[in-house]
């Protein structure tokens, strides 16, 4: 592989893309306490080839829903629901190994907007509460941020100069919710963090 060979390579300029993360909420302070979401993510993004070097820079914009389900011993279930755009900024650099093969590592940063949440309670008996997580009447001792901020990196092959297979291991840096600890009285702050597989196309 020569230098001269990645001066030559022109990036692909539109990715359309979906994606699967198991996304963990963790808490901050003690990790003990684990909730699994699946999510699922569909997106777009424009690279923009920094001159003629392999070096890129990616905007990128997601929307998902992300679902975590808790059945009890007694037939009742738990359901919290979340949707949320996202904006990934990274700096990617392109290596052309083949000439219908290419691998980008990538890092950057995100910022996510937390669009609607909700918490559902259902019994065996088919009956069920619903509570919405931002429309004001939230009432109970956790804060939950519209906002945040977070990081990701990860590594995508580009075969056949179009299809594009990526994995990616993403973490929120501010909390998605925030709460005190019965036990301690100490402030919990619960994060997102996990890998993110995607498959997209580039024109």
């Amino acid at each position: 592989i020569s230098v001269s060979a990645f001066l030559l390579t022109r990036s692909s300029d539109l990715l359309v893309y979906g994606g699967y993360a198991p996304m963990q909420l963790t808490t901050t302070l003690n990790g003990a306490e684990k909730r699994l979401f699946h999510t699922a993510t569909v997106g777009f993004g424009y690279n923009f080839q920094l001159g003629y070097s392999p070096v890129y820079l990616s905007m990128n914009f997601e929307t998902s829903g992300a679902w975590y389900t808790e059945r009890y011993n007694n037939g009742d279930k738990y359901n919290f629901n979340l949707y949320y755009s996202k904006i990934p900024i990274n700096i990617a650099f392109r290596f052309d190994l083949a000439p219908e093969f290419a691998i980008v590592p990538f890092g950057g940063a995100f910022v996510k907007w937390n669009i609607y949440a909700e918490e559902v309670d259902r019994d065996k008996y088919g009956n069920w509460d619903k509570w919405i997580i931002f429309d004001g009447d939230y009432t109970y001792d956790y804060d939950y941020n519209r906002f945040q901020f977070g990081y990701q990196a990860g590594l995508k092959m580009i075969i056949g100069g179009c299809l594009s297979l990526g994995a990616a291991w993403t973490a929120d840096l501010t909390s998605f919710c925030k709460y005190y600890s019965n036990d301690s009285r100490r402030e919990e702050k619960e994060k997102f963090q996990g890998v993110s597989f995607t498959v997209g196309y580039e024109f």
